[in-house]
């Protein structure tokens, strides 16, 4: 209901008729429809201004994520991308120079999608390059990560995240990973396809003083690692069929040639998986690379 007209007490005194009674309905329509197109362009504008203020946070989101990656060691080679579910999310990655030859590679999940996760994560980056450059180690840097998330913890929220610190001289790589999904280890030369395991931790922001373990790998020449979110695993088709890890590792050791084409073929090959049916989580992919 829109409103109520009322009409009393003819100006001649008779009663109304049943041609007052139309007329009356008639007028009454004409306004309830002047009303409906008011409270629709009210609604159109405010949901433009909702969805420009969406597109902004989005491309001040992307913004917080490194578009390219520059290292010491031109051999390394690395790249990444992000697909948010809405227009802004809460995957991330990140590399940063912790000092020359050695970086700080990241990437996480945050729970939860849209705008709450994508602050959550907003504030994370900004806490994690602070305290990567302060500690340089990957295991006092997540216990003191978790440790403040735990601490201004919102409605249960959490991320999943892997932490890693590349030497790009030796390709040593120490890292620890608080309850996010594995990376996959490929060489080529070996065709060798193996999970970078060792560090099994909860993920950081559920328990203040949960205890992380760093583990060790050395890269080999000709050696990728592949992170992704569990975004890529969530992808379903119209079937409700899930782009299996068997499907993930078969790229991983199909034919490319750059860090660039495995994550193009990836996107590409979860897009077509998907078919018509609307992305369902965050999908963010990293791959590493020593030629």
């Amino acid at each position: 209901m829109l409103g109520v007209a009322e009409v009393i007490n003819r100006r001649d005194g008779r009663p109304f008729s049943e041609r007052d009674l139309k007329m009356f309905e008639t007028f009454c329509n004409g306004v309830a429809v002047a009303v409906q197109n008011a409270q629709m362009h009210r609604e159109l504008l405010h949901n433009q201004r909702v969805q420009q203020q969406l597109e902004m946070a989005s491309a001040i989101q992307q913004g917080f994520l490194p578009r390219s990656f520059s290292l010491d060691n031109d051999r390394f080679e690395i790249s990444a991308i992000n697909l948010p579910a809405s227009m802004v999310g809460g995957d991330f990655y990140d590399c940063i120079e912790l000092q020359p030859g050695l970086y700080g590679i990241t990437i996480g999940d945050v729970s939860g999608k849209g705008m709450p996760a994508a602050l959550y994560m907003a504030r994370l980056i900004s806490d994690f390059r602070f305290e990567s450059h302060q500690l340089e180690q990957p295991m006092p840097t997540m216990t003191t990560l978790n440790k403040m998330l735990a601490e201004r913890s919102q409605r249960g929220m959490f991320v999943t995240m892997i932490y890693m610190v590349l030497d790009v001289h030796s390709g040593e790589l120490r890292y620890v990973n608080g309850g996010h999904i594995p990376p996959i280890v490929y060489h080529r030369k070996g065709e060798s396809l193996s999970k970078l395991d060792g560090s099994d931790g909860i993920p950081l922001g559920i328990q203040a003083d949960a205890r992380f373990v760093e583990a060790r790998h050395s890269l080999r020449h000709d050696e990728t690692i592949l992170l992704f979110s569990d975004g890529l695993l969530d992808a379903k088709n119209s079937k409700g069929e899930k782009f299996t890890l068997a499907k993930i590792e078969k790229f991983v050791s199909g034919k490319w040639q750059m860090p660039h084409d495995l994550v193009t073929q990836l996107v590409e090959a979860v897009t077509n998986h998907a078919e018509e049916e609307s992305q369902f989580d965050d999908i963010t992919i990293m791959a590493i690379r020593w030629r």
